[in-house]
């Protein structure tokens, strides 16, 4: 079996906060925009992806988090002694034609990677 090298789309530095809506924020990097969405269900995360990463084989982006709160295996669950804190959903992937691709996401050791298939 061959292993797929993977996208590389890091941010290289951090920015503030590039523009803000009634109830989007949204930080701009190189390539790609990370937005946070107020819901009534809770607060949406997404990545913006401008044009498709170089490279190929799987599209992850690994996130570093620094919390007190801990995290169950898979990384779904962030939360503190008294059982409050966040809980992530589904990875889905949207493309330019709106097509809907079903993603995974499993915990690391400093934090949480999510993964879109090739």
């Amino acid at each position: 079996m061959r292993r797929k090298r993977q996208r590389d789309c890091r941010p290289t530095r951090s920015l503030a906060c590039t523009n803000t809506t009634a109830n989007t924020a949204t930080y701009s990097w190189p390539n790609v925009e990370e937005q946070f969405t107020t819901l009534p269900a809770g607060l949406k995360h997404s990545y913006v992806l401008a044009k498709r990463p170089a490279g190929s084989g799987d599209l992850v982006v690994q996130l570093a988090i620094d919390s007190t709160l801990h995290a169950d295996a898979a990384g779904s669950h962030w939360l503190d002694r008294d059982q409050y804190g966040v809980t992530i959903g589904d990875v889905v992937g949207i493309d330019a034609r709106g097509k809907r691709c079903a993603g995974s996401k499993r915990r690391t050791e400093n934090g949480l990677e999510l993964r879109l298939p090739a």
